[in-house]
């Protein structure tokens, strides 16, 4: 899978080294496919949020409901970084906030005509799961949002009607 990132220096850094500011210049992120390998407590987790989104969608309605969403993957990312021939250092928790942008999968993929594929991202940390806001490019099927923690994530996906 594909994981280009969008990264500003001017919004943050992932720490110091000797009193020098180590900037994102010197870091990259990787993508690690969790799916087949998450823990029963990270799918409970990211369950009881995917709960809270359906009553969202469903107007409150939790019989009879509408609209059902769906994982679609269970990720990790992780920040590394590397100053000269050290060895690289994982950051989990990087000064400021970190724009990312993923490539969806091809097989999550909306090819349906009459139907409005809705992404959304939920960040697992430290024992709680979080929805995180994102946003959908249809044209390069990519996702962007914004994370200043590198841990577990579920890409979650709806499908809605289109109404005409």
């Amino acid at each position: 899978m594909e994981l280009e990132s969008n990264i500003s220096t001017d919004t943050a850094q992932v720490g110091t080294e000797d009193d020098f500011l180590v900037a994102l210049e010197d870091s990259s992120i990787s993508i690690e496919n969790l799916t087949e390998t998450v823990s029963k407590q990270k799918k409970d987790l990211a369950e009881q949020t995917i709960q809270d989104i359906n009553v969202v969608l469903n107007d409150g309605k939790q019989n009879g409901a509408k609209y059902e969403s769906e994982v679609g993957m269970y990720f990790e990312l992780n920040l590394t970084k590397q100053i000269g021939n050290e060895k690289a250092k994982r950051i989990a928790r990087p000064q400021g906030m970190i724009d990312v942008s993923m490539q969806i999968p091809e097989n999550l993929w909306n090819k349906k005509a009459k139907i409005k594929r809705l992404y959304q991202v939920i960040g697992i940390y430290n024992g709680k799961s979080t929805l995180i806001d994102a946003e959908f490019n249809a044209k390069t099927n990519t996702l962007s949002f914004k994370t200043n923690r590198f841990a577990t994530f579920v890409l979650v996906y709806t499908d809605v009607p289109i109404e005409r």
